[in-house]
């Protein structure tokens, strides 16, 4: 059975002709790194066919052999994108029998570009099933979208690494993240330097921009040499380097957040994995690592509870890092990708593929 992916044209050309998907577990992308990548991946491995389809290009490439083809899964929609090319990609996908997946891994419907919203708008109705990356997500998502919601959390890629917790006097925290989570981060470090001496360095990894390198140097300006601020671009590698050389990782957010309230555990799962402690607010996604990390709503608070209590510390990694293991371990997460595409494209599921297949078996 082949799987048709609709696709952006950045994340088309990390793949090549032969079908190649390893590159998409690389991909700066979390949603596809974590999700598509994981799923087209264990997909192959297993003996099947993915198909990338650029919904700008899609009459103007190879004509697709539809016979076989009975899924389309519309991977994350893009600010930027033309809501129209990938309408009517979705819509010759159905026209061809396949079963519209959709999979949606941010909260579509509010503070978004219009572009977003008019696709999500106009593509959920058309949708025979929907994938999320969270419980809560599936929770607001489901006032738009009325049939069943699966949940498949985002997949943790790299090994373990040993729980490790040993502070200097001058305590090494990390923030990383997309920039759009830097509106929660630059309060809190404000709110760090002004709760008094407290000898640390934080650095802080995501992409270049948005004001946050010349934040970073203004921090170290006024406050080194007690408190330093670090910049650091963004890669994956830049990312396990800071976690294998910080003591804590500290995850500021807002539960009440109407974008964040979706968000999936892959942070924190991250941060354990790594054999490291996060210190982060209480979303929702978050609950399940109560007992593996510190959770509230004052972080500085969490950052002391963790310095004085050393030894619970290393064991709530321990006790993290068996709950990655079980439940967001890559091959496993790929499982259940690919138990739920043989669900979603049974036969028996789609009519117009088993009118389909009996026209072949007739001929």
């Amino acid at each position: 059975m082949r799987v048709l992916w609709l696709v952006s044209r950045a994340l088309a050309q990390l793949v090549t002709d032969k079908g190649d998907v390893r590159n998409l577990l690389a991909c700066s992308l979390a949603s596809a790194r974590l999700r598509m990548g994981v799923a087209a991946n264990e997909w192959r491995d297993r003996g099947n066919e993915n198909l990338f389809r650029v919904p700008a290009a899609f009459h103007d490439q190879p004509p697709l052999d539809w016979r076989d083809v009975q899924i389309c899964i519309v991977s994350k929609f893009l600010r930027g994108e033309l809501p129209t090319l990938w309408l009517e990609a979705c819509r010759t996908a159905k026209r061809n029998g396949c079963q519209l997946v959709m999979d949606i891994c941010d909260y579509p419907f509010q503070e978004n570009p219009i572009d977003v919203d008019e696709f999500y708008s106009q593509a959920l109705p058309m949708t025979d099933a929907l994938v999320v990356n969270s419980g809560n997500m599936a929770v607001k998502m489901a006032p738009h979208f009325r049939k069943k919601i699966t949940v498949i959390e985002d997949a943790i890629l790299d090994t373990a690494a040993p729980p490790a917790f040993s502070p200097s006097e001058k305590i090494k925290l990390l923030w990383f993240g997309h920039p759009t989570n830097l509106r929660f981060l630059m309060p809190f470090v404000s709110r760090l330097v002004e709760s008094g001496p407290r000898p640390c360095r934080l650095a802080i990894v995501t992409l270049d921009g948005f004001g946050v390198k010349e934040f970073a140097l203004n921090i170290q300006a006024r406050h080194a040499p007690e408190f330093e601020v670090q910049f650091v671009e963004w890669s994956l590698e830049s990312t396990r380097r800071e976690l294998a050389e910080c003591d804590l990782v500290i995850l500021p957010s807002d539960p009440w957040d109407t974008l964040k309230g979706g968000a999936s555990a892959n942070r924190i799962a991250e941060v354990l994995n790594a054999g490291r402690f996060p210190v982060a607010n209480p979303l929702h996604s978050y609950r399940p690592f109560a007992d593996a990390a510190w959770l509230g709503n004052n972080l500085i608070e969490g950052i002391a509870w963790a310095q004085a209590n050393h030894n619970e510390v290393l064991e709530r990694i321990h006790r993290g890092q068996m709950l990655v293991s079980e439940q967001f371990e890559m091959h496993k997460i790929g499982q259940q990708w690919c138990e739920w595409f043989h669900a979603i494209g049974a036969p028996a599921s789609n009519p117009s593929g088993i009118i389909r297949h009996l026209r072949r078996f007739l001929s």
